[in-house]
């Protein structure tokens, strides 16, 4: 599903909040907030994308890796892989969520994604930052003038996500760039 930012003006910020936040909050699908003008699209589809991918080393990070893998992307497309490590949030996903065996460490995980998207043909780097990942993931993406910023969505409802928030939901409203977040479903 794919969602039309147009503007940066404070009434769009509070339309993301209501409309868009909804649909991303709410959507069984993956969701795209496109925030591009025609001649960034134009450039990008002759000169590649620069794509960054958050990854946290759960599989729904792996997911977006994949999906990223699984599409055709301009020549001179470049990913970079950016894992944010929180010791205080990844204690408590790790309390929530009972140590969640799909989960793993941030460098295997962004190794892993390098390999898939290097099988794909697509150029690709890494960094590992400390710090906020919502803060981090938006800073990055600005400073590299990230075209597509790609998160998965972990899906939590209720106390889990008043408690650890929603780095996806905050990336897209707060990012310059366009925003995936990618679902995929657990399996039960």
């Amino acid at each position: 599903m794919l969602i039309r930012a147009h503007t940066y003006t404070n009434f769009s910020r509070w339309l993301l909040g209501s409309v868009s936040g909804a649909v991303l909050r709410d959507a069984p699908c993956s969701v795209e907030i496109v925030r591009t003008s025609t001649t960034s699209a134009e450039l990008a589809a002759k000169n590649g994308l620069k794509i960054l991918i958050g990854i946290d080393g759960s599989a729904f990070s792996l997911s977006a890796a994949r999906s990223v893998a699984a599409r055709p992307w301009p020549s001179g497309t470049i990913v970079k892989l950016l894992s944010v490590e929180e010791p205080t949030i990844h204690l408590a996903e790790r309390v929530i969520d009972k140590l969640e065996p799909t989960t793993r460490s941030m460098g295997e995980a962004s190794t892993q994604a390098e390999e898939i998207l290097s099988h794909a043909g697509l150029s690709t780097t890494s960094d590992i930052v400390k710090g906020n990942p919502k803060e981090q993931i938006i800073r990055h993406a600005a400073a590299w003038g990230a075209d597509l910023v790609i998160v998965g969505s972990h899906g939590r409802r209720g106390v889990k996500r008043w408690l650890l928030g929603s780095v996806s939901e905050a990336v897209a409203r707060h990012a310059y760039c366009s925003v995936e977040v990618i679902r995929t479903h657990r399996a039960s």
